[in-house]
């Protein structure tokens, strides 16, 4: 096997976007588990397509993404040190979290 090359094996209804960068340049691909042109396509399918489009084609979707990834990891971030600073005790639970409420 080439370096820098790794195979996956995807499951019959699973669908890969792989997002690669040549440069300065993204680039895009869809890749089904399964290459039936015949069959329906599946929604896992239909979303991964709209995902790569909107990659390629909405700049703004990109820095969209990004900035909501970031955010994203800021929050989590957050969660953790105030679950440090609670000791974790304070929820009821070791997340920090209450725990949950006997059914009625």
């Amino acid at each position: 096997m080439a370096e820098g090359v790794r195979t996956i094996e995807l499951d019959a209804s699973e669908v890969a976007l792989i997002v690669g960068q040549e440069g300065p340049s993204m680039t895009v691909r869809v890749v089904a588990a399964t290459e039936d042109e015949t069959a329906e396509p599946t929604e896992a399918l239909e979303i991964a397509q709209a995902l790569a489009v909107r990659l390629v084609e909405d700049p703004e979707f990109h820095d969209d993404v990004l900035d909501w990834l970031d955010n994203r990891d800021d929050m989590d971030d957050d969660e953790e040190d105030e679950a440090e600073e609670d000791g974790g005790e304070e929820g009821g639970g070791e997340d920090g979290k209450p725990p949950p409420k006997p059914a009625a």
